[in-house]
């Protein structure tokens, strides 16, 4: 690995968490800035009036915003996946759809090979 490809990693890894944290922010401001125009609306000034709804919309907004957020950094940690395996190593990484019968099968250290089902987002070795 370079200094280039290293920066490059370094890079898509920041802009990767920006885009990923980025509704999650966006959302606590905007609720943020609600409540603030009604606590300015009717001159209530407690302080853990903004603390709630911020919280409630971090709990729904990761809820909703999950899929989002995992399909974005599964895709990431496959691309690191990829560089990372030397060409001719033996190693190889499969990308197909997961049953779940064949996900609930106990894995083979033998086969060296890693399968990831986007549908399903999740990662095990193929026997």
């Amino acid at each position: 690995m370079n200094l280039d490809s290293a920066l490059e990693i370094i890079r898509t890894c920041l802009w990767e968490g920006l885009y990923v944290s980025a509704p999650l922010i966006l959302g606590a401001m905007i609720v943020g800035l609600l409540v603030s125009i009604l606590q300015t609306i009717t001159t209530i000034q407690e302080a853990t009036l903004t603390f709630v709804p911020k919280l409630l919309w971090a709990i729904v907004g990761t809820w909703l915003f999950a899929p989002f957020i995992l399909g974005h950094l599964t895709q990431l940690v496959s691309s690191f996946f990829q560089r990372a395996v030397p060409a001719g190593s033996g190693v190889s990484i499969h990308w197909e759809r997961a049953s779940v019968a064949r996900m609930n099968r106990s894995p083979s250290w033998k086969s060296p090979s890693v399968v990831r089902s986007p549908a399903q987002a999740c990662w095990f070795w193929s026997a």
